[in-house]
């Protein structure tokens, strides 16, 4: 977590001074994508020397190497979406480098694989023109999304070969899912998400972003989609929620997440997230659904398995 308490730091303390596998801390840390959070706090409380240097000079260089990486991903973000504003192309920022520098404040603390982008639909070819010009090659399956009507599929993955390796992941609807959730990406309504979005600057690059509510209505959809596989997606609601709390509308996101179809996914993603982290959604009830039929069923083996 992003801030602890004195009663966190003294049980950090005792658990340090006893014997702990640092093989074992190091290959699950690791897995969970959250060895900066590890590095953040030891080196917050100056706990750097309760355990082996060699294994706090890893987080630390691991530290540094996310912030390198994220600083060229934004970078590469702020080129794409200068190209596209320049060709009339409305963009938002999903995920990745816009949660690393808005929401953690911390680029190093949010491991980012490549550029989450949301455009229309209707802008998709242009966008391929451009990405091409920065030397993005078109996906074999470009045509296929573009000619045939598919729920399943509503994203391309772009990729660059250059010394670093760029990936873009271009989206024209928050839901990129395949088999059971399909049917869920007729129901969201991309006007009203484009109607609500929020101006952000990430690198100094104005780009659009969705509303408080629409973005932990996405994180949970998203780490729902993902298993919650790993630590750092059930981290990245938390972090919202918090980043958000003065201004998050609990009625209003109960509202979206019915209109999109969404109320069960998002309330069983929320609670398995307080879970997960020890902490409190006092709103959460809100979301409860007032309907489970045989998808949520489906839904809630996925997520309890």
């Amino acid at each position: 977590r992003l801030q602890a308490d004195e009663t966190k730091r003294d049980r950090m303390e005792r658990l340090l001074n006893t014997s702990l596998d640092w093989g074992y801390i190091l290959r699950e840390i690791k897995r969970k994508k959250i060895s900066s959070f590890a590095y953040y706090q030891l080196r917050h409380f100056n706990f750097n020397n309760y355990l082996p240097r060699d294994i706090f000079e890893f987080l630390r260089e691991h530290y540094f190497r996310i912030c390198r990486h994220n600083m060229i991903l934004i970078k590469e973000a702020g080129r794409i979406l200068n190209g596209f504003a320049q060709e009339g192309i409305t963009a938002m920022l999903l995920k990745g480098v816009f949660l690393a520098e808005a929401i953690y404040g911390d680029i190093g603390l949010r491991p980012v694989s490549d550029n989450d982008i949301l455009i229309k639909r209707e802008d998709v070819a242009k966008a391929n023109r451009i990405l091409n010009a920065l030397e993005y090659r078109t996906p074999a399956y470009y045509e296929d999304a573009l000619e045939i009507h598919s729920t399943s599929l509503n994203s391309l993955v772009y990729k660059r070969q250059r010394r670093v390796h760029y990936i873009v992941h271009l989206h024209w609807n928050i839901i990129n899912s395949s088999w059971p959730m399909d049917r869920l990406a007729d129901t969201i309504d991309m006007e009203r998400i484009w109607a609500c979005a929020e101006p952000v600057k990430i690198g100094g690059v104005s780009a659009l972003t969705l509303s408080p509510e629409h973005c932990v209505i996405y994180l949970a959809h998203h780490g729902f989609h993902h298993y919650f596989n790993r630590l750092i997606l059930a981290i990245d609601i938390r972090e919202a929620l918090q980043h958000y709390h003065n201004r998050f509308d609990w009625n209003l996101a109960a509202r979206e997440a019915e209109r999109f179809g969404l109320s069960f996914i998002v309330y069983h993603s929320l609670q398995r997230c307080a879970q997960a982290l020890q902490f409190e959604i006092p709103q959460l009830e809100r979301i409860t659904p007032q309907r489970i039929g045989f998808l949520e069923k489906i839904i809630s083996f996925y997520i309890y398995r």
